[in-house]
């Protein structure tokens, strides 16, 4: 019986350690690269919900502000169809030899929600920062609201 108990309470403590899973179906989205200029120059955490041309274009206008050392000057950001779509953006830091960031993308049809869920991936003990503003294009529906998350593995 004691043995028993004992396997139980391993198992218990595995399932516990292991990483929350997000029970949502993955959204339709599209990985945006405006370039250079405008994905390293935000605070960690900061988010970004664009739906409008004019919108996009202030943004871009202080990202390529805040980046003196790159020869930016007039370049515009690519283009985006906001007829269509909604740019999403989470700022996010990691450090190590090698840093990957994922970006998915969920829907909650029930909470009317979008999740921007982003994954971070720090591997060796290297003093290296890498950053990223996991830019996306999503079908926004009319009355969804957006959230944002992270995590590090």
């Amino acid at each position: 019986m004691k043995k028993i108990i004992g396997i139980f309470c391993l198992f218990t403590i595995f399932i516990s350690c292991e990483k929350a899973k997000i029970d949502l179906p993955e959204a339709t989205y599209l990985t945006h690269n405006l370039g250079p200029c405008y994905h390293h120059f935000a605070a960690e955490g900061d988010t970004y919900i664009i739906k409008d041309d004019s919108t996009y274009q202030a943004v871009a206008a202080q990202f390529n502000e805040a980046s003196p050392n790159l020869t930016c000057g007039s370049t515009p950001p690519a283009a985006v169809d906001f007829s269509k779509y909604t740019l999403l953006g989470q700022y996010q830091e990691g450090g190590g030899c090698n840093i990957e960031f994922e970006t998915k993308v969920y829907k909650n049809e029930v909470e009317k929600e979008y999740l921007h869920h982003v994954i971070i991936t720090e591997e060796g003990n290297c003093d290296m920062l890498g950053a990223n503003m996991n830019w996306v294009l999503v079908e926004l529906p009319q009355g969804y609201d957006v959230t944002f998350s992270a995590e590090s593995e």
